[in-house]
Parts: C-alpha cells; sequence; structure tokens
C-alpha cells in the first residue's frame, strides 16, 4: 500500500481467525515510519477491519 505519497509505512496485521488451517487477520493498521525507520501505533494512516471472511 502506498500512503502519504511514498512515505514507509509499517503494517500492524491483529485478530487472526483460522479458517480451514488458514490464518486470516481481521485487522490492519498503517502508520508512517520515521526517518529512522522506527514506526509507532500513532499517526494512524489507514485502519482496515474485515468480517465475513468465507473461503470457497
Amino acid at each position: 500500500m502506498n500512503i502519504a505519497g511514498g512515505t514507509p509505512d509499517a503494517h500492524y496485521l491483529e485478530d487472526y481467525t483460522d479458517m480451514s488451517g488458514i490464518a486470516f487477520p481481521r485487522r490492519q493498521r498503517i502508520s508512517p515510519r520515521g526517518e529512522d525507520g522506527r514506526s509507532g501505533r500513532e499517526p494512524l494512516v489507514a485502519s482496515i477491519d474485515l468480517s465475513g471472511i468465507e473461503l470457497r
């Protein structure tokens, strides 16, 4: 995902659910990295929440 004009970002994947032996994250949070490459959870740039995941 390209955020804030190409700024390096960190993706946090959480709240996994198991479906047929495959783990799917239901929450993704994206925050920018600082000049030193480190990131924190703030500021939050994007938030993705999934529900109703179904394998067919």
